[in-house]
């Protein structure tokens, strides 16, 4: 099934994925070491999960391209298919089955504490040593660290959240460019100057990710568990940021309602379509932005900072970043290890993201901001990013749910809030039921 990088490279996106789909066969086992091989011929034959969306962007091809091309261990991709759930949901079944994947995908805060906590990972720390690497040293403040005081993944970006916009849509409707500290009433009455039905525009996007149910909560910092370890979930704070969350489309109409964005099968790349005024979305998506040979967009684009709740108890933007780790049934851990601080250290050069890097100088700070307005095809200047990305003032706060029973908690947030949104259950149902799941799942993990 599996074939060299080099030619996976020449293949279209269809192409890519015949090579190494795993719902089609699964991962493989690198090939065994051959003793008398020379330095060269020991090289590992590594691979790695990367969704379908991951798969085909430039920077991820470019840096495997580059890793490879340094002579030593060999990496390939092997595809999860579709993005986002879908694809957690395939690799769930494939780690929980010994797959030996050797580099594990890790997205968000919850899948990064699940995956370490069931024992999928193996701990970076002994790998780390052995390969003359001090974590501390590289990733510091942002090196993360579980109960048992190791590391098992290592995030390759900041992953704060921020408002980009499509300046042609603004400049079309006549509407001032947002810029510097605001509120979600604000977000909201813009949104609606921008939205145009006749031109199937709709001011505002967010996606179907379950932190979108719970933002505002996670704005005001509150705390997801009670001190008895309980859910906090009947805290006043969710119910408001849920019904906010499904007001945007069912009342305001400023963006597709859950409804619509379920029938409609919007993507999770839609904002690259041109037909959406603003997109909350983490700081990832600068990647698809300057990306001009996957979205070879014609407009402009700009980035603000995330409007603040009006009660002004919530100045704070929400932040995780994507991360890697080696799967605890790698048959190459420190070759696979290698390669994920190689991520950690070289991803964000590639898809102009914030690196979680200890001591990042202010020329690199604005060397990195330069590369990104660059990128940008003169969308935005590097003054401009710096206000938002280092100098907006506001706090940060942890973008998922993560502790105890937490899968289960963002999947019933997810289910019980769409029987809210699409009318099946009142908000107050809704708000009971999950509270309800939410500490028996605590219950059933301890």
């Amino acid at each position: 099934m599996k074939r060299s990088l080099k030619k996976t490279l020449t293949l279209t996106m269809a192409g890519i994925m015949t090579v190494s789909m795993v719902s089609a066969c699964g991962s493989k086992s690198p090939s065994e070491t051959n003793t008398n091989a020379t330095p060269e011929e020991k090289a590992a034959n590594l691979t790695m999960f990367l969704d379908s969306g991951k798969a085909k962007s430039s920077f991820f091809i470019d840096i495997i391209k580059e890793y490879n091309a340094l002579g030593g261990d060999q990496v390939e991709i092997n595809v999860l298919p579709g993005d986002g759930v879908a694809a957690v949901q395939k690799m769930d079944i494939l780690m929980a089955s010994g797959d030996s994947t050797d580099i594990v995908l890790l997205d968000n805060p919850l899948i990064q504490k699940k995956y370490a906590s069931v024992g999928y990972l193996a701990p970076l720390d002994e790998l780390a040593a052995n390969t003359d690497v001090n974590l501390d040293e590289l990733y510091g403040q942002f090196l993360v660290k579980e109960k048992d005081d190791k590391s098992y993944f290592l995030r390759t970006d900041v992953g704060q959240w921020y408002v980009f916009y499509n300046k042609k849509i603004f400049d079309d409707a006549q509407v001032a460019y947002p810029a510097g500290k605001w509120t979600w009433s604000q977000y909201i009455e813009t949104a609606k100057k921008l939205t145009n039905p006749d031109k199937e525009i709709y001011g505002s996007l967010m996606l179907d990710y379950d932190n979108y149910l719970y933002f505002t909560a996670r704005q005001k910092d509150v705390t997801p568990y009670k001190n008895d370890g309980t859910s906090n979930y009947d805290d006043p704070a969710y119910k408001e940021a849920l019904q906010f969350f499904s007001d945007l489309g069912n009342v305001h109409k400023i963006q597709p309602s859950w409804s619509e964005f379920k029938t409609q099968k919007v993507a999770w790349d839609a904002f690259m379509t041109g037909k959406y005024g603003m997109h909350l979305i983490g700081g990832w998506y600068m990647g698809l932005l300057t990306d001009k040979k996957t979205y070879p967009i014609d407009w402009k684009w700009g980035i603000t900072q995330v409007p603040v709740p009006d009660s002004g108890d919530g100045d704070r933007t929400l932040a995780a970043g994507g991360a890697f780790g080696v799967n605890s049934n790698s048959k190459n851990k420190e070759a696979a290890f290698k390669f994920v601080n190689y991520l950690a250290q070289n991803l964000y050069k590639k898809s102009n993201s914030i690196p979680q890097l200890q001591n990042i100088t202010d020329a690199e700070k604005t060397e990195l901001l330069q590369g990104i307005a660059d990128s940008s095809g003169g969308s935005v200047t590097v003054d401009e990013l710096r206000k938002v990305i280092f100098d907006s003032g506001l706090g940060i706060a942890d973008e998922k749910i993560s502790g105890p029973g937490a899968t289960i908690i963002n999947q019933t947030i997810l289910q019980e809030g769409e029987l809210y949104m699409v009318g099946q259950k009142s908000l107050e149902d809704a708000v009971s039921a999950i509270k309800k799941r939410s500490d028996e799942a605590i219950k059933d993990e301890e």
